[in-house]
């Protein structure tokens, strides 16, 4: 029987590139929009279909859907309205979900919220970055700080409050007296989700060939440390709840999505290249938008680009470099009700990184120390 709560439906389109992106997105190719929404809406369709015909796999009403890209916002009112339509009709859905877009605050537009809402979407996910024009120009971002503004104000006078932004800190000569004013700037709007998230420069994007060899220099690791910090103690002094390593909100407002994935759940993907895990496989999909588009239409096996199947040693090594992630850390009863006592090896690895002074271990509770969370890649890449 499945226990599939969530799903992820991938927009893949954009105005324009930023220019730290390595998500599988296209600039430029908005008409071909419909004949994708179309597609996705088939795709989804056809795995209902399927899933129906096996009576062992009964669907399990969706807590979370997220839409996700990409720039969702590109879409038109109709479209946006149709897919989540499309999946309203098709799953059944718990009675209090949550169903989240990203919007881009220079493509968002009031019939696009309006077509959102009226279908069921209740979360925004925005993407601000900074409220700095100079820093957004470095990152070659389409929106100004004041179009971020006027995006917040839009969202929240179509009727949706619960909203999260998100900032990128380590930005080439960016300030933390900068990333203080944006988070202050956003508390006072009342954002009730803030992502603070550190720079990552990716191979092949344009921000490598341009910062890859001035980053240290431009912005070192030690005072983008210190920014993170400052940031982390200012949203905890106006009562935001630090729950995972990027992530901060307000009570009640973590992201049901998000911490889905953290809690180690199985999802579904839908679109070209989002990834599905269920039944112990991983399943990713085509990334060529031509190739999704023409196949959607004939079998499930005919947009899949790998399939990897999830050993038991793997799934229970996922179960602690995500949830170490979140700032509660990891319950050892949790782990025990899932997958029997814990492994000799795995317990050594956890010590190993409490004598360290990385982990803290407190009753049947591992989790990140404050100097953890600076270097929990040394932690996570012992359970990859």
């Amino acid at each position: 029987m499945s226990c599939v709560t969530s799903a992820y439906i991938h927009i893949p389109f954009c105005a324009s590139k930023c220019l730290y992106c390595d998500f599988t997105s296209f600039a430029g190719k908005e008409a071909d929009i419909d004949k994708y929404v179309d597609a996705l809406i088939a795709e989804m369709q056809m795995f209902v279909s399927f899933r129906a015909t096996d009576s062992s796999d009964v669907l399990q009403p969706l807590r979370t859907l997220y839409i996700g890209g990409g720039t969702p916002s590109l879409l038109s009112g109709r479209q946006i309205f149709r897919i989540v339509d499309a999946a309203r009709q098709l799953f059944c859905f718990d009675s209090d979900p949550e169903i989240s877009v990203e919007i881009n605050p220079n493509t968002v537009d009031n019939n696009f919220l309006r077509s959102f809402i009226a279908a069921g979407g209740n979360r925004v996910s925005l993407g601000v970055q900074s409220l700095n024009d100079a820093l957004l120009v470095c990152m070659g971002r389409a929106h100004s700080a004041s179009e971020a503004i006027d995006a917040i104000n839009l969202i929240q006078k179509a009727g949706i409050t619960n909203i999260s932004c998100d900032l990128i800190i380590g930005l080439p000569n960016q300030k933390i007296e900068q990333v203080i004013s944006d988070t202050d700037t956003l508390i006072r709007k009342g954002i009730k989700h803030i992502s603070i998230y550190s720079l990552s420069i990716e191979e092949g994007t344009v921000f490598e060939q341009k910062y890859a060899d001035l980053i240290e220099r431009l912005m070192p690791q030690a005072y983008e440390r210190e920014m993170y910090h400052a940031v982390r103690r200012h949203l905890l002094s106006e009562g935001y709840e630090h729950y995972e390593i990027s992530n901060f909100a307000l009570p009640g407002y973590e992201s049901r999505h998000n911490s889905m994935y953290w809690s180690a759940s199985e999802y579904y993907g839908f679109g070209l290249a989002a990834h599905s895990y269920f039944h112990s496989e991983r399943i990713g999909h085509v990334e060529d938008l031509n190739t999704y588009i023409a196949r959607a239409y004939d079998d499930l096996d005919a947009i899949v680009s790998e399939r990897v199947v999830i050993d038991e040693e793997e799934k229970m090594k996922e179960f602690f470099l995500l949830g170490l992630r979140m700032i509660e850390g990891v319950s050892v009863n949790d782990y025990k009700d899932r997958f029997g006592d814990l492994p000799i090896h795995l317990h050594r690895l956890l010590e190993k990184h409490v004598s360290e002074g990385l982990l803290e271990h407190q009753s049947d509770r591992y989790y990140l120390t404050e100097t953890g969370l600076d270097f929990a890649n040394l932690v996570f890449r012992d359970f990859v």
